[in-house]
Order: C-alpha cells, then structure tokens, then sequence
C-alpha cells in the first residue's frame, strides 16, 4: 500500500486558513524570527536563518497574479516563528525585518550586474504640461502633451517624475504605445481624398 504523506505547515502566514492544503514554501530575504529554524544556503554559507512564510494554494495564486516579491511583507500577515509544521506563526506588525541574503560573490550562475531601466521611447517637450510637487496620481488630470482626459478612458498612463515630485503624464497615444490612436491631431484615414 502507498501512502501519500500531505506536509503539515500549519496555517496560512496570509488568510490564516488551515482548512485547505497549506504546501507553498516561501524563503523570505529576511532573518528568521528564530535562529536555526529557515533557510540557509550550502553554497555560500548560510546559516538556516532566514525568514519562511507558508501559504495555501489559493494564497499562492493570488500572490503570483499580484506579482508580489517577497521583500513586500505588505501582503502576509504573519511568519514562521520556529519549526514549519509546529504551527507558530508571528504577525507581520511583530516581525523585525533584518536582511538576510545570499552572497552573490559565492554565486557565479547569477547575473552580477544590475539590468539597466529601459530608455523612454518620449521626449518631454517645452509645450508638455508639467503637474508639480507630490500630487496623488489623479486620474481626472489630462493627458500633458495633448490634454485629453483619461478617467473615463480606461487609459493607463505613463507618468514621469522628476526628482522635486513635479510629473508629467502621457496617454497611451502621446507616450507611443498606441499606434491605432495618434492622438487629437491625427487625421481619420476616411476623411483622406
């Protein structure tokens, strides 16, 4: 006879659930509430000392469609505080985050330089509208170059800061991701000849 053995984690450091099958691991880049009891790395020496959360399959989903890095304790309530499968679980609001990472100088399979931030495809123009200071994105404000109102749209924006918080914010058609719409000045192919 085969027995299937279902790991016993404990509940979901996110809903809390015990209810379903809590078997997502996650290694957090943080220490661990309690020295000895995460995870550590044979390759450049570390100790098991850093920080795990364990999370339900509906949990897991969530986390990936939200895009989540793990750095973003935001969206777990609580931590493993000692042994996985014991069940003990320290709330987010009581967890020091110290950071506990790997030596990449001990890691020759990962990339050693930094990915550069992609180059703007636009130019900020003289006539461009500048919002200025730390406003909130508003969605109601208009598009800088060519003053078309996106609220209602469903355009996302391409904001642009500059370091004092002014911003500068593009429809899709002025920052050159739509090519079906030019923007106001772009003639209909209709009206031609």
């Amino acid at each position: 006879m085969t027995h299937i053995l279902d790991p016993l984690f404990g509940p979901c450091c996110r809903c809390g659930t015990t209810a379903t099958a809590v078997d997502t691991i996650i290694m957090l880049p943080f220490q661990a509430p309690i020295a000895g009891h995460g995870w550590g790395c044979l390759q450049c020496g570390l100790p098991p000392d850093g920080a795990i959360a364990v999370v339900c399959d509906a949990c897991a989903q969530f986390l990936a469609d939200a895009h989540w890095h793990a750095a973003d304790l935001s969206l777990l309530e609580s931590v493993c505080s000692g042994a996985v499968a014991d069940g003990h679980r320290l709330r987010r609001a009581h967890f020091r985050a110290v950071r506990f990472a790997h030596d990449r100088l001990q890691h020759p399979e990962l990339d050693q330089t930094p990915a550069a931030p992609p180059a703007l495809d636009i130019e900020i123009l003289p006539t461009d509208r500048m919002f200025p200071g730390y406003e909130l994105v508003d969605l109601d404000k208009p598009c800088s170059r060519c003053g078309r109102a996106m609220a209602e749209s469903g355009d996302v924006p391409l904001l642009v800061w500059r370091a004092n918080g002014d911003m500068w914010r593009f429809c899709p058609a002025c920052a050159g991701w739509d090519r079906s719409d030019a923007g106001p000045l772009a003639e209909d192919p209709a009206d031609a000849g």
